[in-house]
């Protein structure tokens, strides 16, 4: 009895041996194999990253408008937008914002990306609609964009740069680029790509100047993958008195746990503007701040386009 028992105990290892044997193998494999594709990634994302130097000039890509002098005295309209890459129809969530709902209830946005290339183009439409029409039902003399995408996946590459130049054709066109990933293979669900997109100010006026500003970012591994290349960019426009109207278009950091690098991008900011004005220049800062400088919560409308917008009447 005991030599059959010890027979089939035999018999039993020795088949777990030969199916077993060859599933470790097998999945031990699948797991290096992971690790390898995970590594690559990394190193892949490690060697495409890169920043945009500090103080690089930004040239005219738009029209040369004939005024050149900004009037002291005469007023001018201003407005400031960010398009949130056409994404933003008022059911979009984007995955890496969170917040609450008046009756408590906690939200975590889903999509990587716009749901489509005709829901992109709705909603970039959409902005250039509502912008086009703010000052007395036409645009504004100063235009400020903000996330507004070249090629992106994440936009179904509509050139929205392209789309304001040439709804806007008659202005000058300075555009800064700070968003430009490799291809971000997050959310698992959705994934975001690779994007290129940026900040664009058009004016009615032709600049005599534009220079593009690096802000200070979190670049740790692995938030300086998901942060944007943030930046500000000044225009400068002559005035009739001898000074200058300095227009600054700003997009600062979103997702800064403690806001560490927003304080310091407000800081630079800043010391900046204080230098500018202490010059007697005329000093105007617009674009999406990310945070509420002045402690202000009141809501903002939205569009039905979809994103944030801001408009301002100065008079120089």
């Amino acid at each position: 009895m005991k030599r059959v028992l010890s027979l089939g105990f035999k018999l039993i290892t020795g088949l777990l041996k030969r199916v077993l044997a060859p599933l470790f193998k097998f999945v031990g494999g699948l797991f290096v194999l992971a690790l390898l594709i995970l590594g690559g990634y990394v190193l892949y994302l490690q060697f495409t990253y890169y920043r945009i130097p500090d103080n690089t000039p930004v040239s005219n890509q738009g029209a040369s408008p004939e005024a050149t002098t900004v009037q002291v005295g005469q007023t001018y309209t201003a407005s400031t937008y960010n398009i949130g890459f056409g994404a933003y129809t008022p059911d979009y969530t984007f995955f890496m914002d969170e917040g609450i709902m008046q009756d408590g209830t906690r939200t975590v946005g889903t999509h990587g990306r716009a749901v489509s290339r005709n829901s992109v183009l709705y909603t970039t439409n959409g902005a250039l609609n509502t912008v086009s029409s703010l000052n007395g039902g036409t645009a504004p003399d100063f235009i400020l964009f903000q996330e507004i995408d070249t090629s992106s996946d994440r936009s179904w590459h509509v050139n929205q740069v392209s789309e304001a130049e040439s709804r806007f054709g008659s202005y000058a066109s300075y555009f800064a680029q700070n968003f430009h990933t490799a291809f971000l293979a997050y959310p698992l669900t959705e994934f975001h790509g690779t994007s290129n997109s940026g900040i664009l100010t058009l004016s009615n006026v032709l600049a005599s100047s534009a220079t593009r500003r690096t802000y200070p970012i979190d670049e740790s591994f692995p938030t300086k993958f998901f942060d944007l290349d943030r930046c500000f960019m000044i225009t400068r426009y002559p005035t009739s008195d001898g000074h200058e109207l300095v227009l600054i278009n700003s997009h600062m950091s979103a997702y800064d746990k403690g806001g560490t690098s927003r304080a310091q991008q407000l800081a630079l900011l800043t010391k900046i503007m204080s230098e500018e004005r202490a010059k007697g220049n005329y000093v105007i800062a617009g674009g999406d701040w990310n945070h509420a400088i002045l402690g202000s919560l009141t809501p903002l409308s939205i569009c039905s386009a979809g994103t944030r917008l801001g408009s301002r009447t100065q008079r120089f």
